[in-house]
C-alpha cells in the first residue's frame, strides 16, 4: 500500500492540503486497460471497480467503462502555484525492470478535453532513496495560464510528463513534451500506450485518437526501477485564488509529518 499511495499522491498531489475546490466540471471515460507481458487486465465491464484497484474521487464503472469526474481529491501542485481536482483509481502493480518487455494499454472513450481538463496513464516506480517517479500520457487542454506555468503548450495536446517528487511530495525534477491536436482528430476511441524495453531500461510513450489507425509516440525515457503501479485519471488544474499561499504551505507541512510518520 505504501507505493500505492505515493504513485496516487503523484496523481491527486496531495491529500492533506487545505480543500480549495477547483469548481472546473470533468467526466472522462476509459473502457480497457490491458499490460501484454503481465497477468494484468481490466474491462470494465461488471459494474464494480475490482481488487486490481484504489480509486479515489469520484470513479464509478457502469455500462462497460470507468468514468472519472467532479468532485475529485483537491490538492496542488507543489511547488508550482496550480491546484487540481482529481479522480481515478491507482493499482496495478507490476515488476518492471529485470521482468522483461511489457506495453501497458488503455482505450477512452472519443473525448476532445474540456478547457482546464485532462485525462490520462501514468506509470509511476520508487527509487532506493524513496523519491516517487512518474512518467505520464496526458489528453490535455491546458488553459495559457497553466501552460506558462508548467512548460508544456497551450490548447489541446497529448502531453508526455516525466516527473520526480521527493519524500515530502515536492516536485523536484518536470518535464513535459506535448504533440497538438485539433478537435476533429479525434475520431475514434483515444488509445494511450507506455511499451517498456527490458534490455534497453526505456519506456516509450505513444498515442492513437482514431482507434489505432494513426499512432504517434514519443521519445523514449529512461526507466530502470524494479516495479510500478499504473494509474488512470481525469482532473481539472488551474491557478488558484490569491490569498492562499500560506495555508498551501501549511498543508504540505502538515502532509510531510504524515509521510514521516508512515
Amino acid at each position: 500500500m505504501k507505493s500505492s499511495f505515493l504513485l496516487y499522491l503523484a496523481f491527486a498531489s496531495s491529500l492533506a492540503l487545505p480543500a480549495f475546490a477547483n469548481s472546473t466540471a470533468f467526466s472522462y471515460s476509459v473502457n480497457d486497460f490491458a499490460v501484454s507481458g503481465r497477468p494484468v487486465s481490466d474491462s470494465f465491464n461488471d459494474g464494480v471497480i475490482g481488487p486490481l484497484w484504489s480509486p479515489f474521487g469520484t470513479a464509478v464503472e457502469s455500462g462497460g467503462v470507468a468514468t472519472f469526474s467532479n468532485p475529485g481529491v483537491p490538492g496542488f501542485l507543489a511547488p508550482f502555484p496550480l491546484d487540481s481536482d482529481t479522480s481515478g483509481i491507482n493499482g496495478a502493480g507490476i515488476a518492471v525492470n529485470g521482468s522483461g518487455n511489457f506495453t501497458a494499454v488503455s482505450t477512452w472513450l472519443a473525448d476532445s478535453p474540456d478547457l482546464g481538463t485532462s485525462y490520462s496513464m501514468g506509470l509511476g516506480s520508487q527509487d532506493a532513496m524513496g523519491n516517487t517517479h512518474q512518467i505520464a500520457l496526458s489528453v490535455t487542454n491546458t488553459s495559457t495560464d497553466v501552460a506558462g506555468v508548467l512548460g508544456g503548450n497551450p490548447g489541446l495536446n497529448v502531453d508526455l510528463i516525466v516527473q520526480t517528487r521527493n519524500t515530502s511530495f515536492l516536485i523536484t525534477s518536470w518535464n513535459v513534451t506535448s504533440q497538438a491536436f485539433s478537435a476533429g482528430d479525434v475520431i475514434g476511441s483515444v488509445i494511450l500506450t507506455l511499451g517498456f524495453n527490458d534490455l534497453l531500461n526505456q519506456v516509450t510513450g505513444s498515442y492513437s485518437l482514431n482507434g489505432g489507425t494513426t499512432v504517434h509516440s514519443f521519445a523514449p525515457v529512461g526507466w530502470s526501477f524494479s516495479g510500478g503501479q499504473f494509474a488512470l485519471v481525469s482532473s481539472a488544474t488551474a491557478i488558484p485564488e490569491p490569498g492562499t499561499a500560506a495555508l498551501v504551505a501549511l498543508g504540505l507541512s502538515v502532509l510531510g509529518g504524515l509521510r514521516r510518520r508512515s
